[in-house]
């Protein structure tokens, strides 16, 4: 889940040849770019009237986002989006001669239906050289390609279909479901997905802005779940609605789901069931990686560790707070089922203790991700502690979690780092551990361990960035003594 975000990393070059403005001294050819057709044009380089070239570039209703590219240029063009009042909205200016900009609905700015300038500039004082022959004009090909909402199938209550995201669709898909009369509720899931994707609801008619939909479910989580019924506003009626399934986040990669349409609120048996967890010997990294769960809120999360065999975990406060600085009152557990994909969401959990000042929590596993209580002699993989003997400066440390920059989509997989004791900050309740290892924004609340894979503290933040940085971790002698025998310890 993510909101309206879409990013440009625009980094100019400095080279030798001196750049200038692309809006100084241009000969200006304005002609309507085509939907999905491969254009030819030119950019006059030599001369009064050179510097760039113009197109008209109409967005429809129906169009979900537009990747406009350059190809074919022998020499460094880039690209400048202005929309109709006139308001640069997006540009791309590397060093690369291929530019391209993709522009959505759920970007930042968003994509709006109209019209926009689509300007191809050459920034530099002089002409380019290519193959020994200094060039009076580049010649380019640009294309803009629309990813249109278009229903991939119709479902009714009661089924589930496969589906995939892919870049060339703008991570979306669009299916149509048809609410008989004297159906309650409708409930939407998404599962077997390693994506974060999010569910948009219209009744009647297609809506290209996700945002304008009736209804929608969106999170960090992958295993989104929407339901409305007859109390929702507005209300759940008969007749004619159109899901919207998509990743916010991911845009390189093609992304698998599975879309589950209920008639009712309760969840459908197929995802009720709760997996084997894989086998692994205490004091192993098997053990730390499959003991190292990752936690989610509605809006932000981290990692955790299972400390007993009855599903206690312990995190930082700060990953299970919610935006209003509350304890959040829905919080998912995933685990690592297998090392190359993220967690499955597989569990929830409720917050037994916390501890602010310190910033810690302590919550156990009360059940299953889609309702029911846990198995008769269900027993959790919990990591060994090593509370009593101090770390020393020098010694060696490994850490697990789930930092947001390991993975290529929307979603992490379990990510497993090393670094040694650079030293310790005194605090008025424990002794912080600093570290030179790695570790990252969604790592907080995981796994700090010693050689013998024993947890001796919870990574929580990191100092420094132009120099370096350090890792702070907080050591269970910060853990208040109370919490110990909850956990059985």
């Amino acid at each position: 889940m993510t909101l309206r975000t879409t990013i440009f990393v625009l980094i100019p070059f400095l080279i030798a040849i001196q750049a200038v403005p692309a809006k100084q001294s241009l000969f200006v050819q304005n002609r309507e770019l085509p939907p999905n057709q491969r254009v030819e044009g030119v950019v006059s380089v030599v001369g009064r009237d050179s510097g760039a070239v113009e197109y008209a570039l109409t967005v429809p209703d129906d169009a979900y986002s537009v990747t406009i590219a350059i190809d074919e240029s022998p020499a460094d063009l880039d690209l400048f989006v202005t929309d109709e009042r006139g308001e640069l909205v997006a540009y791309s200016e590397r060093t690369e001669f291929n530019e391209s900009i993709t522009l959505s609905r759920i970007g930042d700015p968003p994509l709006e239906t109209g019209r926009y300038t689509i300007e191809v500039a050459y920034q530099y004082s002089r002409p380019p050289v290519v193959a020994h022959r200094q060039l009076t004009q580049v010649p380019f090909t640009i294309t803009a390609t629309f990813a249109r909402l278009n229903v991939a199938r119709s479902l009714a209550p009661g089924e589930g279909i496969e589906g995939v995201l892919s870049p060339e669709h703008g991570m979306a898909a669009l299916y149509e479901i048809r609410v008989p009369t004297g159906v309650e509720a409708l409930r939407l899931d998404i599962s077997d997905t390693d994506g974060d994707v999010d569910l948009f609801l219209s009744r009647d008619e297609i809506r290209s802005d996700p945002f304008a939909a009736d209804y929608w479910a969106q999170s960090v989580r992958s295993s989104e779940v929407l339901i409305v019924d007859r109390d929702s506003i507005p209300p759940l009626r008969p007749g004619r609605y159109y899901v919207l399934v998509i990743d916010q986040i991911a845009s390189e990669f093609d992304i698998p789901f599975t879309l589950t349409a209920t008639a009712g609120q309760e969840p459908p048996a197929s995802l009720s069931a709760l997996p084997a967890i894989p086998a692994s010997e205490p004091g192993t990294l098997e053990r730390a990686l499959v003991s190292t769960v990752e936690l989610l809120t509605e809006n932000a999360g981290g990692s955790g560790v299972i400390v007993s065999p009855a599903g206690h975990i312990l995190t930082n406060f700060h990953v299970i707070r919610d935006d209003s600085g509350a304890v959040s009152q829905d919080i998912t557990v995933g685990l690592s089922l297998d090392q190359a994909r993220p967690p499955v969401e597989t569990f929830v959990a409720t917050v037994v203790a916390t501890e602010e000042e310190r910033d810690l929590a302590l919550l156990q596993i009360t059940g299953g991700r889609y309702g029911g209580t846990l198995p008769g002699g269900y027993r959790f993989p919990a990591l060994p502690l090593r509370r009593d003997v101090p770390v020393a400066i020098g010694e060696r440390l490994h850490f697990v979690g789930y930092p947001w920059i390991g993975g290529t989509g929307s979603r992490a997989s379990v990510t497993y780092t090393q670094g040694v004791v650079s030293g310790f900050q005194a605090t008025p309740f424990a002794s912080i551990i600093k570290s030179d290892g790695e570790i990252n924004e969604g790592n907080s609340g995981g796994a700090a361990l010693n050689d013998a894979f024993a947890l001796v503290g919870l990574p929580t933040q990191t100092l420094g960035v132009d120099g370096g940085q350090l890792a702070y971790i907080t050591p269970l002698t910060a853990i208040p003594d109370e919490w110990f025998p909850l956990i059985g310890r």
